[in-house]
């Protein structure tokens, strides 16, 4: 399971959801100065499909690149960014990452 999410809070009568999100990846590499990890799972680093994550060590920077998440395909615009990216460098780093957001349904 590479993400989970779950339901952490309600507020408002229900209409506000707090949820947390656990996102577990198995593979990294170092995809550009920083230094910028490229994670995933390992339906990601087999077929090209499946959960990403960018973890980017870099604070504040300028321009913002941030770290960032996402189910589906390495895209095209994700292989332009990371031109150090390489099918052979993947290393076995088991890691999880967990964030909060609230969505109003209001």
């Amino acid at each position: 399971m590479p993400t989970r999410k779950e339901i952490v809070g309600t507020y408002r009568g229900g209409t506000v959801v707090e949820y947390e999100v656990s996102v577990y990846t198995t593979w990294a590499q170092v995809v550009a100065e920083g230094p910028v990890f490229l994670r995933c799972d390992d339906d990601a680093k087999e077929t090209g499909v499946g959960t990403w994550y960018v973890d980017d060590s870099k604070e504040r920077s300028f321009p913002a690149r941030g770290s960032r998440t996402w189910q589906g395909p390495l895209t095209p615009r994700a292989l332009k960014e990371f031109k150090a990216f390489s099918n052979d460098l993947w290393v076995a780093d088991e890691k999880t990452f967990r964030y909060q957001y609230e969505k109003d349904y209001s």
